[in-house]
C-alpha cells in the first residue's frame, strides 16, 4: 500500500496519542525523537488540539522516529499506542454497557467513529452472520499500512473491550480501500436482533 499524506486524523485522537507515546517510550526516548523529525513535521504534532487536523504522515514519521531510537518496529509500536487509546476510551462503565449491547448495534457505531477520527474514507460495516462481521474502508484507494494496522488493531480492541471473547481481524485490500473480517464468539443474547438478508 503506498501513503497518502492528505489522510488526516481529529486532533483528540492525536493528542490522547501523544500523551500515550511518550508514556510507552519514555520522556528520554519521546523528546529527541520528536525534535528530529522536520520542523513542519514537528510543528504540526506538538501544536495539535481536540479540534484540530493532523496528517496521517505526520504520525507516522513521529513514531517511526520513536521506534528506531527504542529499537522497534514502527507499526508494531502503533499498535500499541492503538490498543492502549482504544482501552483508555472505554472506561469500566461503559464496558459494562457494552457488554450487553447487541452485536448489530455495535458494529452499527463504527462508521459514526470513524468519521471522528479520519476526514477521508467511509466505513461500510455489516453482519453476515452471529460472530462474523465485515468492515469495509471504501472510497480511500491504497490506504497507509500505518492507518491499515490501527484501525485494525482499534476494531479488534474494541471487540474485546464489549466482551466478545476471541475477538480476531482479518484485513484484505480491496478496489476501493480495504476490508476488515472480524471474527469474535457469538452469544445467543447479545446477536438476538441478528437476521440473515435476502
Amino acid at each position: 500500500m503506498t501513503a497518502s499524506s492528505s489522510i488526516r486524523v481529529g486532533g483528540t485522537i492525536v493528542c490522547q496519542a501523544r500523551d500515550i507515546l511518550r508514556e510507552t517510550c519514555g520522556a528520554e526516548v519521546f523528546e529527541p525523537a520528536v525534535a528530529s523529525v522536520p520542523e513542519p513535521v514537528r510543528e504540526e504534532y506538538l501544536s495539535a488540539t481536540p479540534i484540530s487536523w493532523v496528517r496521517v504522515s505526520t504520525l507516522e514519521a513521529v513514531v517511526g522516529a520513536c521506534a528506531a531510537r527504542c529499537g522497534r518496529d514502527p507499526l508494531d509500536l502503533n499498535d500499541e499506542v492503538s490498543r492502549l487509546g482504544t482501552e483508555r476510551a472505554f472506561g469500566t462503565v461503559w464496558r459494562v454497557f457494552l457488554r450487553f449491547t447487541t452485536d448489530a448495534a455495535l458494529i452499527s457505531r463504527t462508521p459514526v467513529i470513524y468519521a471522528k477520527t479520519y476526514d477521508r474514507g467511509r466505513i461500510v460495516p455489516r453482519i453476515t452472520q452471529p460472530g462474523v462481521a465485515e468492515v469495509d474502508l471504501v472510497e480511500l484507494p491504497s490506504p497507509p499500512e500505518f492507518m491499515v494496522r490501527g484501525l485494525g488493531t482499534g476494531i479488534q480492541t474494541t471487540l474485546r473491550c464489549a466482551g466478545r471473547d476471541d475477538a480476531r481481524v482479518r484485513v484484505e485490500s480491496t478496489a476501493d480501500g480495504v476490508r476488515y473480517h472480524c471474527r469474535w464468539a457469538p452469544s445467543a443474547l447479545r446477536s438476538a436482533s441478528f437476521a440473515r438478508g435476502p
